[in-house]
C-alpha cells in the first residue's frame, strides 16, 4: 500500500527553525561588529598602556567565554588594539620631539660645560647617563622618549617589535633634522657654538645608543 505523505505542517516547522537560527546568527554577527566599532572609537581615548593593557585583558576575556556558545571573537581584536599601540607610542614621541624642539629654540647655551668625568661618576647604576644633564633639551628628550617606553612595556605586542623600531627611528631622524636646521639658521658666537657641537655630540654619541639598547629590554635586543 501506498505511505501518506508527511503533514505538510512538519516541513514549514522545520524551514521556520532554520530561519530563526539565520536570524540568531547574524544578530550575534552584528553584535560583535558593533562591539567592534565600539572599542575602535573609545581606544583613543586611553593614554596610558597599563589601562590599554587591562581593556585589551577584559575583552580577551570576554571572547573567550562567548567562544563557549561559538562567539570567539578574540582574533578579531589584534589588530583593533595593535592600532591603538600604534597610536599611543606614536603620539607619545611625537610629544617628546615637539617638546625637544621647543626647549633648543629658546635654549640659553652655557658660557662652559660641565664637567662630564665628574658626573658620570654620580650617575646611577642603569639609569639614564648622566652627561644628558650638561644639556636640559637633550634630558628632557631622554625622558620623553622613555616615558613612550614606559607605556609601551605594558602592552608591547610582539609582532610589531619591527614596526614600532621604525617609529623610534624616524623619531629620531625628525631630531637630527632639528639639530641640523638649527646649527643652519642660528646665530651662535663661538662660545655658544661650541656649546651646541656638545649636545650634537652627546646626542649622536650618549643618548641614541641608550635610547636603542633601552628599547631593546622590552622587545629583547630589538634595537
Amino acid at each position: 500500500p501506498t505511505k501518506a505523505p508527511p503533514p505538510a505542517g512538519g516541513a514549514a516547522k522545520n524551514d521556520e527553525k532554520f530561519k530563526y537560527a539565520d536570524l540568531l546568527h547574524v544578530w550575534a554577527a552584528r553584535r560583535v561588529a558593533s562591539y567592534l566599532q565600539l572599542l575602535r572609537g573609545s581606544l583613543h581615548h586611553i593614554k596610558e598602556g597599563a589601562n590599554l593593557s587591562s581593556v585589551f585583558e577584559h575583552c580577551m576575556y570576554c571572547g573567550m567565554s562567548l567562544g563557549r556558545i561559538g562567539l570567539d571573537f578574540r582574533c578579531l581584536l589584534v589588530p583593533v588594539f595593535e592600532d591603538a599601540v600604534r597610536n599611543l607610542f606614536g603620539e607619545s614621541l611625537k610629544r617628546a620631539v615637539v617638546t625637544f624642539g621647543i626647549m633648543l629654540a629658546g635654549y640659553k647655551w652655557p658660557r662652559q660645560a660641565p664637567d662630564a668625568q665628574q658626573q658620570q661618576q654620580q650617575q646611577a647604576p642603569g639609569g639614564p647617563p648622566y652627561e644628558l644633564m650638561q644639556h636640559p633639551p637633550l634630558a628632557v628628550l631622554a625622558n620623553g622618549i622613555l616615558l613612550s617606553f614606559n607605556e609601551l612595556r605594558h602592552c608591547a605586542p610582539k609582532a610589531m617589535a619591527a614596526e614600532l623600531q621604525g617609529a623610534l627611528s624616524a623619531s629620531l631622524g625628525e631630531v637630527d633634522l632639528t639639530l641640523k636646521w638649527y646649527g643652519v639658521a642660528s646665530d651662535l658666537d663661538d662660545s655658544e657654538r661650541q656649546s651646541f657641537k656638545g649636545l650634537c655630540s652627546q646626542y649622536k654619541e650618549v643618548m641614541v645608543p641608550y635610547v636603542r639598547e633601552s628599547f631593546g629590554k622590552i622587545y629583547d635586543g630589538v634595537r
